[in-house]
């Protein structure tokens, strides 16, 4: 028994897209501060203005000028002032911003004066700035991708819910005592509910429950009352969606509710989901109808919804309702062993059965 349940099922793989693309973004972006870091000028010593930096060239105390062509400096060293007769010159290290475009005719006044001149050509703060542009690009379009698979998958930023309702047993607020004029139906129910509420008994008997059970009955009959009052007599959790919440207008969206629903579900067992109008989800594939795009998303859905209750163990205490008027249009997978494989039909009331519901409204209205 916990071999299954532990079993890896459909639907339920966790996503790591989010995880790596926050890891290549965090080294894009540690990439990112090292290219910067690289591709600020280095220089050291004192800071010069350029008409300092032209009248000690002039005077012969510009002792060296290196010529950074990238980071657009001149650096070396120089006297500070004349030393006086048998003195010794002490060189000072300076550094020279310098406007782009004035490199050709500085070099020409350190040739004049004969200061030993080189130029750095900084090949490598070329391929730098190249980087500090490619970085930021690829760390937009690593998010762009990022967006656009998150939101098809639905997960992430664009994380979908599976838009059901949920309740409490204690929310519920209905019983099979409030049910009246559908005494077959609550009868059949009554086995599911102790099923819910007593697992560890029908496992030990090796009792085969139903995963999935069809109401189907015209309107207004008590479907949804119904499925109420089970989940509120077995303690379970309900969940209640329409079908036409899995149909929606972008593919793939909802197969993405259904699989949520049902981990929902799941992680709050003993649940019971309700899904009413199910024809609308689960009629017949390759019949038509709709707009052919709509009509592939319902498709999408309804494969889903198969693979998730082939996904799971009637010992998980979760069952699936199905609500539906129109049980002749539904697709024969859904009717198969193993998905809802128990139908409970209901009837309008007659005369008899409406009296009853008449005297359960009456217990909570005062009559004169």
């Amino acid at each position: 028994m916990a071999a299954s349940t532990s079993r890896a099922r459909p639907g339920e793989k966790k996503d790591r897209l989010g995880l790596w693309v926050g890891l290549a973004l965090g080294m894009l972006i540690l990439c990112y501060a090292g290219v910067l870091e690289m591709a600020r000028p280095h220089v050291d010593g004192e800071r010069l203005r350029y008409d300092q930096l032209v009248e000690l060239s002039s005077t012969g105390r510009l002792l060296s000028a290196n010529i950074l062509d990238e980071d657009a400096y001149v650096v070396g060293s120089y006297i500070a002032e004349t030393p006086e007769f048998g003195a010794e010159a002490t060189p000072r290290p300076y550094n020279a911003p310098l406007v782009r475009g004035t490199q050709r005719d500085l070099l020409n006044l350190f040739i004049e004066n004969r200061v030993p001149v080189t130029v750095n050509q900084q090949v490598g703060k070329r391929v730098v700035a190249l980087a500090s542009i490619l970085l930021p690009s690829l760390m937009l379009v690593t998010l762009f991708v990022y967006l656009i698979l998150s939101y098809r998958r639905g997960t992430g930023l664009f994380g979908i819910r599976s838009g059901a309702t949920r309740f409490t047993a204690q929310e519920g607020g209905v019983t099979f005592a409030d049910v009246a004029g559908q005494d077959a139906a609550v009868g059949e129910l009554r086995e599911l509910k102790e099923f819910l509420s007593d697992r560890e008994r029908f496992a030990e008997m090796g009792v085969q429950v139903p995963k999935g059970v069809l109401l189907y009955g015209p309107p207004g009959c008590g479907k949804t009352m119904l499925a109420k009052a089970l989940a509120s007599e077995a303690g379970a959790a309900f969940y209640s969606i329409s079908g036409s919440d899995f149909v929606e207008l972008y593919a793939g969206v909802g197969a993405a509710r259904v699989r949520e629903l049902f981990k929902e579900a799941r992680a709050n067992a003993p649940a019971l989901i309700f899904v009413d109008e199910l024809d609308s989800v689960g009629r017949a594939r390759g019949s038509g109808g709709g707009a052919s795009q709509s009509h592939g998303e319902q498709e999408q859905a309804l494969n889903q919804l198969l693979a998730e209750m082939d996904g799971f163990s009637s010992a998980e205490q979760v069952i699936v309702l199905g609500a539906t008027n129109r049980p002749d249009i539904l697709d024969q997978a859904l009717l198969r062993p193993g998905r809802f494989d128990r139908t409970i039909g209901l009837e309008r009331p007659d005369e008899p059965a409406r009296l009853a519901i008449l005297g359960v409204h009456a217990k909570r209205t005062q009559l004169g």
